[in-house]
């Protein structure tokens, strides 16, 4: 590369870096995580928001920098950050506050820590502490077991009296 399409490059990236300075944080977060090659629903369901709304975020973002796509965008800001060595897609980045559960978060974007659940579900592997563990094998799946019976045997009972 010659000296003036080196220095061509460094004057872009000085107007791509001035152009990060007003990305909104939740632009940063979801351009973090398209960087670490997770695609927008998998962002949505890890920020308890819509898909629309992460694409709605990338694609203002592309306009603020200046880019054709999401990938120059997530890697201008991972360049910006000093993150283009950290970018391993395989590994999961903790979006969890410390003590909460990684499903933890609007199941409706409400902002509300979800309900562990006794068995993995598709985002997450069952992670489960003891207590909680005690909860669903002692009081919650025998409970569950019994309304399933009585709703079953009510059933039955309305399907008798019809039939007299």
């Amino acid at each position: 590369m010659g000296y003036e399409s080196r220095a061509v490059a460094q004057g872009v990236e000085r107007v791509v870096d001035d152009r990060i300075s007003t990305l909104t944080e939740a632009q940063r977060i979801v351009l973090r995580l398209v960087w670490q090659g997770f695609e927008s629903k998998d962002i949505a369901r890890q920020l308890g928001v819509t898909h629309f709304a992460v694409n709605r975020r990338i694609e203002r973002a592309i306009e603020i920098l200046q880019l054709r796509n999401r990938k120059e965008a997530a890697r201008a800001l991972a360049q910006h950050e000093g993150a283009m060595c950290e970018r391993i897609a395989w590994e999961p980045i903790p979006l969890a506050h410390p003590g909460e559960s990684p499903d933890a978060g609007a199941s409706a974007g409400n902002g509300r820590p979800g309900f562990p659940w006794p068995f993995a579900t598709t985002d997450r592997s069952d992670g489960l502490d003891v207590p909680t563990r005690l909860f669903w094998a002692l009081i919650g799946i025998p409970v569950i077991v019994m309304l399933a019976w009585g709703i079953f045997l009510s059933g039955i009972g309305a399907l008798d009296t019809l039939r007299v």
